[in-house]
C-alpha cells in the first residue's frame, strides 16, 4: 500500500514536473506567439501575390515567340509590301505587360517588408526582371525589322533567355521564408489551443500537419513547376547532377520523339541527340559544358537535332546550372527551340537576294531606286560608272541635288509635290531621252525609263538609265562618214526607201545571214510575225515624226530560230530635213527574255513536278467560275491526296518521294484533255480542274466521276521507284461549281471537305460535297478552337481525389480534368 501511495505520490510528482514544464515551456514558446501569428497571416498575404507575380512573366515570354512567328512570315518579303502585325504593336503590348507586372511587383514588395531576408529577395528580383525586360524589349525592337541579320537578334534571344530563367530562380527563392512564416503562424495558433497533458499528443498531431503542409507545398511548387513547362514555347529539359533527364516538358517530347515516361532517368545523350548542320558530325550536350564547368552555355545554332522517330530538326539550344540556396549545382536546365521553318526561309530568302544582287549588279544599264521624296535608296555598279558617284557617296542623297542637271529641277520638284498631292506621276512607263548630270558636271544624253511600286512604308520608283553618249557619237559619225564601223551591238544601215546599204559585223552574227545576203534587200526578210502589221505602222510613224524608235521585238534567225532584239532605230536627215538614211542599233536579248520566262514559270509552276501551283490553279478557277456563271453551265474540281505517302518518305526518303510525285504529275497530266487543269497544292495533295463541262449538273457531275475513277485506277497500277515497284490507293473529293457566290477559295474548302469524307470512309475511294459535310467540319473547327482557347483561358483545371481504403488510410490518388465552359 505504501509503495503503491508511494508510486502514486511519484507519478503525481512526476505530472506535476511534466505539467510544470510544459507551462514552463508554454510561458517561454507563447512569448512570440502573436508576432508568429501576425508573420503567418502576412505571409499568406505574400505568397498570393507571389503566384500573381509569376503570370506576367510567362505572358511576355509567350509574347516573344508570336512576335518570333511574325517575323519569319515577313522575312519572305523583299519590299515590305506583305500583311502582318501594326509595327510597334507588339512592343506596345509589352510595355502593358511590364506596366501591369511592375504594379504587381510595388505591392509584392509592400508585403514583404515584414521579413527582411524576403524583403531583400524580392528586391533582388525585381533587379533581375528590370535586366531581362530591357533585353526583351530590345528583342521586340529587333524583330520589328526584316532587314536584321538573324544571328544578331538570336544573341539577343539568348541573353534574354539566360535573364529570364534567372528571374524565375530569384522569383522562386522567395517561396521558402513564406511558407516557413505560414507554418510557423498555424503552429502557433494550434499552440495556444492545446494544454497541459495533451501537450505531446499535440506535438505529435503538430508532426502529422508538418509533414502534410511539407507534402502540400512540394504538391504545389510541383504543380507550379508543370504549369510553367507548359506554358514555355520552348522545349526544355532538366537533369539531375549526373546529367539523367528529371523533367521535360511537351514541346521536348516533341521534339525528341521521346515522351517523359521513358526519358526520365536516362542519359541526356540518349535523348538529346545533335549534330553539326554543316559536317554532319555529332557535338556534344551543352549540359555536359555546364556540369563540367558551373556556367551558362549560350544560344548555339548550326545545329541538328535527330528526333527518336527519324526526323531531323534544325535547332537552337542554351543550358544553365541549377543551383540551391548554398550556390551548389543540382543539375541543368537545357531551353532549345526548332528554327527548321526560319532557317530554311532564311536560306531561300538569301538565294534568292544573291540572285537579284547578282543580276543587278550585272546590269548594263543603271538601276537607281529612290522615294517619293526622290531620295536615293539604291545604286547599282553600272550607275556608278555612268555618274561617277560611288553609292556609299550618294545614298541618302536628292536626285535633284545630285544627278539631274540645274534645267530640269524645278520640273522635277513640281513633279514630286504633284505626286505627293495626287499619287500621279507623267513618266511612269515609258522610255524617255533627257539629259542627265553626272559628278564631275557634265551633261550628258541618257535613255530612261521609270516603273513604280507601292508599299506599306510609302512609294519606291526604280528607274533603269541607259547612257546614250556613245549612241549619239555613233549618229553623228554615221552622218558625218559612214565607212566602217564596229561595236558590240548589232548595226543596219538602210536608205530612205528602207534598203539594206550596210550591217556590221555583230550584225551578222545576231541574225546569222552575212552581209552579202543582207544587202539589197529590206529589214523585213528578219521579220518573225509575232508583231503585227499594226505595230510596225506605228514604229515607223514614230521615226519618221520624232526621228527615233526604241524598243523590243522579236525577229527570226537564217537557220529558223527566233530572238529577242533590243532594237534603236534613228532617223538620219540632211540639211533640208529629208530623210537620207536609217541606222538601226540593236542587241541579242534572247537570255534576258529566257530569264524572265523562267521567273515567271517560277511563279506560277510547282518547281517540282512543273504542274500549275496554287496561285495559277486559284486565277484559272476564278475565271472558270466567272465562265459558268454567265453561260449557266457546270465544271468541277477534283481533290486527289495519296493515302500514306507519309510512310514511303519515311521508308525510302524524301527523294524517293519526291520521284513518286514527278511519277504522279506525269499520269495525271496524261488523263486529262488540253483544256483541263492539273495542279499541286503541296505534299502529296493535287488537283483536277475540269472547266465547263455541261449545262446539266447531275451529267457534270458523271463526268467528274468517270475522271476520278480514271485517275484513281491509273494511280493503283505499280510505280517503278528506282527498282522497287511501289503501289498506292488514292483518295479523291470531288464538287461541282458554281453553287451560290462561292469564290475559289470555297470551292477548294468544299473539295477538301468531301476528301476528309473519303478517307474517313477506309479511303481509295472518291466522294462529292454535300453542303453537310461542311457544317461537320465548321462544328469540328469550332470545338478545336474551343479547347485552345480553354487552355489559353486556364479553363480547364487539373483536380488531385484521394483513394480511401476501408480504414481510412489514403492508397492513392485519381487525377481529375474538369473543363469549366463559360
Amino acid at each position: 500500500m505504501k509503495m503503491f501511495l508511494s508510486g502514486s505520490i511519484w507519478v503525481r510528482l512526476l505530472s506535476l514536473v511534466v505539467l510544470g514544464l510544459s507551462l514552463f515551456l508554454f510561458a517561454i514558446l507563447s512569448k512570440n506567439i502573436p508576432e508568429r501569428i501576425n508573420r503567418g497571416q502576412l505571409a499568406k498575404s505574400a505568397i498570393k501575390q507571389l503566384d500573381a507575380v509569376r503570370r506576367p512573366l510567362l505572358e511576355i515570354k509567350a509574347l516573344e515567340n508570336q512576335v518570333l512567328g511574325n517575323q519569319i512570315l515577313r522575312s519572305h518579303d523583299m519590299y515590305g509590301v506583305a500583311g502582318g502585325a501594326v509595327p510597334g504593336a507588339d512592343v506596345n503590348r509589352l510595355v502593358s505587360i511590364d506596366s501591369n507586372a511592375r504594379d504587381m511587383f510595388e505591392h509584392y514588395l509592400s508585403l514583404s517588408q515584414y521579413d527582411v531576408k524576403l524583403f531583400s529577395l524580392v528586391q533582388k528580383f525585381i533587379q533581375r526582371y528590370n535586366q531581362w525586360i530591357l533585353t526583351e524589349r530590345k528583342v521586340f525592337e529587333q524583330l520589328q525589322h526584316v532587314d536584321k541579320e538573324y544571328y544578331h537578334q538570336v544573341e539577343l534571344m539568348k541573353e534574354a533567355d539566360s535573364l529570364f530563367l534567372q528571374t524565375l530562380d530569384v522569383l522562386a527563392e522567395g517561396e521558402d521564408p513564406i511558407h516557413e512564416d505560414i507554418e510557423k503562424g498555424s503552429n502557433a495558433t494550434r499552440f495556444i489551443q492545446i494544454t497541459g497533458s495533451a501537450f505531446i499528443v499535440y506535438l505529435f498531431f503538430i508532426s502529422l500537419i508538418l509533414q502534410r503542409e511539407a507534402g502540400r507545398k512540394i504538391a504545389h511548387r510541383e504543380e507550379d513547376l508543370k504549369i510553367t513547362l507548359r506554358s514555355i514555347g520552348d522545349a526544355v529539359i532538366a537533369t539531375d547532377i549526373n546529367g539523367r533527364v528529371a523533367r521535360m516538358n511537351p514541346v521536348a517530347e516533341q521534339l525528341t520523339g521521346w515522351s517523359f515516361d521513358e526519358a526520365k532517368g536516362r542519359p541526356l545523350g540518349d535523348i538529346f541527340i545533335i549534330e553539326n548542320a554543316t559536317t554532319g558530325e555529332r557535338v556534344k550536350s551543352p549540359v555536359d559544358d555546364v556540369l563540367q564547368h558551373g556556367e551558362i552555355v549560350g544560344m548555339a545554332n548550326h545545329t541538328v537535332l535527330l528526333s527518336r522517330d527519324g526526323n531531323r530538326y534544325q535547332v537552337a539550344d542554351s543550358a544553365a546550372p541549377i543551383k540551391n540556396k548554398d550556390n551548389v549545382i543540382r543539375g541543368v536546365v537545357l531551353v532549345f527551340h526548332d528554327v527548321t521553318n526560319v532557317y530554311e526561309t532564311q536560306q531561300k530568302v538569301h538565294e534568292q537576294i544573291t540572285r537579284l544582287s547578282d543580276i543587278f549588279s550585272a546590269s548594263m544599264d543603271a538601276i537607281i531606286a529612290a522615294d517619293e521624296n526622290g531620295t536615293i535608296v539604291e545604286w547599282n555598279a553600272q550607275a556608278e560608272i555612268i555618274f561617277g558617284w560611288k553609292r556609299a557617296e550618294i545614298l541618302g542623297a536628292y536626285l535633284h541635288e545630285t544627278i539631274i542637271p540645274l534645267p530640269y529641277r524645278n520640273r522635277h520638284l513640281e513633279g514630286i509635290e504633284r505626286l505627293k498631292k495626287t499619287g500621279q506621276a507623267t513618266m511612269l512607263g515609258q522610255r524617255i531621252e533627257i539629259s542627265a548630270l553626272r559628278k564631275s558636271g557634265e551633261e550628258f544624253p541618257v535613255e530612261l525609263s521609270i516603273s513604280q511600286l507601292d508599299r506599306s512604308e510609302g512609294l519606291l520608283f526604280s528607274a533603269f538609265v541607259r547612257d546614250l553618249t556613245e549612241i549619239k557619237a555613233a549618229r553623228q559619225e554615221l552622218i558625218l562618214a559612214a565607212t566602217t564601223f564596229e561595236s558590240h551591238s548589232g548595226i543596219m544601215i538602210t536608205d530612205g526607201n528602207k534598203i539594206i546599204l550596210r550591217v556590221n559585223s555583230a550584225q551578222e552574227a545576231i541574225s546569222g545571214y552575212s552581209a552579202q545576203e543582207m544587202i539589197g534587200n529590206n529589214p523585213s526578210m528578219l521579220r518573225s510575225d509575232l508583231q503585227d502589221e499594226a505595230f510596225y505602222k506605228k514604229m515607223w510613224s514614230q521615226i519618221n515624226t520624232t526621228g527615233g524608235w526604241t524598243g523590243e521585238l522579236w525577229n527570226r534567225k537564217k537557220d529558223g530560230s527566233l530572238y529577242a532584239e533590243d532594237l534603236s532605230i534613228t532617223a538620219v536627215k540632211d540639211k533640208i530635213g529629208n530623210i537620207t538614211h536609217y541606222v538601226g542599233t540593236s542587241s541579242d536579248i534572247t537570255e534576258r527574255k529566257r530569264a524572265e520566262e523562267k521567273i515567271e514559270q517560277l511563279a506560277y509552276y510547282d518547281e517540282l513536278t512543273d504542274l500549275a501551283n496554287r496561285r495559277l490553279l486559284l486565277n484559272r478557277l476564278k475565271h472558270e467560275i466567272s465562265v459558268a456563271t454567265r453561260h449557266h453551265t457546270f465544271g468541277s474540281l477534283l481533290y486527289l491526296d495519296l493515302d500514306h505517302f507519309k510512310n514511303l518518305n519515311d521508308a525510302l526518303g524524301h527523294p524517293v518521294g519526291d520521284e513518286l510525285l514527278r511519277q504522279v504529275a506525269a499520269r495525271l497530266k496524261e488523263l486529262v484533255r488540253s483544256g483541263d487543269t492539273v495542279s499541286r497544292l503541296g505534299g502529296d495533295e493535287f488537283v483536277i480542274m475540269l472547266p465547263v463541262m455541261n449545262d446539266d449538273v447531275d451529267k457534270a457531275r458523271v463526268e467528274a466521276s468517270a475522271v476520278a475513277e480514271k485517275a484513281r485506277m491509273r494511280l493503283s497500277e505499280a510505280f517503278d521507284l528506282e527498282g522497287y515497284q511501289y503501289h498506292l490507293n488514292t483518295s479523291i473529293g470531288i464538287v461541282v461549281f458554281p453553287e451560290d457566290d462561292d469564290t475559289p477559295d470555297d470551292i477548294l474548302k468544299h473539295a477538301d471537305s468531301a476528301l476528309y469524307l473519303a478517307k474517313a470512309e477506309g479511303r481509295n475511294t472518291s466522294r462529292f460535297y454535300e453542303a453537310t459535310m461542311q457544317e461537320d467540319a465548321d462544328a469540328r473547327l469550332a470545338l478545336e478552337k474551343d479547347i485552345r482557347n480553354a487552355m489559353k483561358n486556364n479553363e480547364l483545371r487539373l483536380n488531385y481525389q484521394p483513394q480511401v481504403n476501408i480504414e481510412g488510410d489514403i492508397v492513392g490518388t485519381e487525377a481529375l480534368l474538369r473543363w469549366h465552359h463559360p
